[in-house]
């Protein structure tokens, strides 16, 4: 049963920016997008998670904890003072204090009707816009397809269920058993009947015919062709603030800078010897040892490119090339050996490999473009299809010079001739980035030339850390620079294995890795 229609609608998000460029390139984006769709509101409501800086947007109104709150205003930021952020996975109390901050700030207020829309989602089409200014009661959420569960950046809480949504904020969910927050909230509705899912976490484009989308993609909010409907809707009213003007290009796409000179003579008489080296064995004699002593019955490799690694093993295999250029007979005596020709976004969106691998994969070597918010979400797709004993072996991120860890690739002349052509883009940044994010997991480095090896075991198939804060990572590394970063930071954050050592005694490589 409906109650009448609502007077007065919230429309709110959650937010934490570290740098001003994001809240135009971001949050900005978002906003002028819900002031020229057809959802309707009467204010809007940022609330934001302790950011070091805010905007200057003249048609934004910013209070805090010590300030008046302007109900009024059409467009209200509310800054927290502290941090709360979002440490594990089922803990995020950032997220929490604001979502239920805005639910009380709707009940002191006056107003009938809550609807969040997370700051990486958008209400693409006039009928689901049209179906959010419908609902005049109960806790509704649209659906998730690629979870299984109800979306929680996609919600309205209107009526009666305003009262419940502030009361059943005041519930403790800090416990470190808590479960996930889209299976504890008591939505009285979840509407499915409408196209849409976190693309942003599994492909590169937004399909057309969707009617939402979540988990924009952080480096994507300047690129028109990703968020192709932006240009439908409706332009801003005369009072709106005019939407900015595209950002310049991410930092991490320009050329690192040379790396400083550490003082010592050139190697070989060239200007750019190698900072760092790996004196171990080939990383494909580490894979075909691996093969040999792991004993692997399901093996997943992203970049087969020529088949050189796959050539070392022997399992069951499904591997994933934009473009094959195999040499040799690419089945090597196997059972099965799965070829798709798709980027890795377009494999995980069309396949499961526990279709192929019921007991997930045993081997994964992640080998694929050389950015490194691909090869995260590469991880992150991957985990997700392994079991507790797997191991992923993650190839380029152990680069010795900076011209090598460079976005985009080039050669040096000045360089040797036995480096000119490596180039490992900045994968890097998984290292700290996994090491930030999931101290949970074992990592180790092998010393495998000529870009090293990072084997990473004690996976969990059932986190999302990554997953739900991918954007945030994203932000937080795009402009991480190696030469700044230190070498010696990068090289010591995990310990380096002996390959070499490990590969003349399977015994000691079994014990290290055992799949069993």
């Amino acid at each position: 049963m409906s109650s009448p229609s609502p007077r007065k609608t919230l429309v709110f998000c959650t937010a934490y920016a570290p740098t001003r460029d994001l809240w135009e390139r971001r949050y900005r984006v978002w906003l002028d997008a819900i002031l020229r769709s057809q959802l309707k509101h009467d204010q809007i409501l940022i609330v934001d998670d302790g950011s070091p800086v805010l905007p200057d947007w003249p048609d934004t109104v910013i209070t805090g904890e010590t300030m008046p709150m302007r109900p009024e205003a059409p467009v209200s930021l509310f800054h927290f003072r502290d941090n709360l952020g979002r440490p594990r996975d089922t803990y995020f109390p950032g997220w929490l204090r604001s979502f239920f901050f805005a639910a009380a700030y709707a009940r002191l207020f006056g107003f009938d009707k809550i609807v969040h829309i997370e700051s990486d989602a958008f209400l693409i089409t006039p009928r689901v816009q049209a179906y959010f200014n419908s609902v005049t009661e109960g806790w509704v959420a649209l659906w998730c397809p690629r979870y299984g569960m109800p979306e929680s950046g996609l919600q309205i809480v209107a009526g009666s269920a305003i009262e419940r949504c502030a009361a059943f904020g005041r519930r403790s969910f800090d416990t470190p058993d808590a479960d996930v927050i889209e299976k504890v909230l008591p939505f009285t509705h979840v509407e499915t009947g409408f196209i849409g899912d976190r693309y942003g976490e599994y492909q590169d484009h937004i399909p057309r015919d969707a009617d939402y989308v979540m988990q924009i993609r952080a480096t994507r909010y300047a690129d028109p062709d990703y968020l192709w409907w932006l240009p439908l809707l409706a332009p801003p009213a005369p009072s709106a603030a005019p939407a900015p003007a595209p950002p310049p290009a991410p930092a991490a796409a320009a050329a690192s800078p040379p790396s400083p000179s550490s003082g010592a003579p050139p190697a070989m008489g060239y200007a750019h010897p190698p900072v760092k080296t790996h004196p171990g064995v080939d990383y494909k004699q580490a894979l075909a040892a691996m093969n040999q002593a792991l004993a692997p019955r399901a093996y997943f490799e992203i970049g087969t490119g020529d088949g050189s690694a796959l050539s070392q093993i022997t399992c069951d295999a499904v591997c994933v090339n934009p473009h094959f250029h195999l040499s040799g007979n690419p089945a090597h005596g196997r059972r099965r050996t799965l070829l798709f020709q798709c980027t890795s976004d377009d494999f995980f969106h069309e396949n499961r490999l526990r279709a192929f691998f019921p007991a997930g994969v045993d081997i994964a070597f992640l080998d694929g473009l050389h950015q490194f918010e691909v090869l995260l979400r590469d991880f992150i797709n991957t985990e997700r299809e392994c079991n507790p004993r797997s191991v992923i072996l993650l190839h380029d991120c152990l680069p010795t010079n900076a011209r090598m860890a460079e976005r985009v690739q080039r050669e040096d002349p000045a360089e040797s001739p036995e480096t000119r052509t490596f180039w490992t883009g900045d994968v890097w940044r998984l290292a700290p980035i996994l090491k930030a994010y999931r101290p949970d997991l074992a990592i180790r480095y092998l010393d495998c030339p000529p870009t090293g090896l990072v084997a990473v075991t004690g996976l969990d198939p059932r986190s999302h850390l990554l997953a739900h804060n991918y954007n945030r990572i994203v932000e937080e590394f795009a402009s991480l620079d190696l030469s700044a970063y230190g070498f010696d930071t990068l090289f010591t954050l995990f310990p380096m294995l002996d390959s070499a050592a490990l590969v003349a005694d399977p015994t000691a490589l079994s014990a290290e890795f055992a799949l069993r």
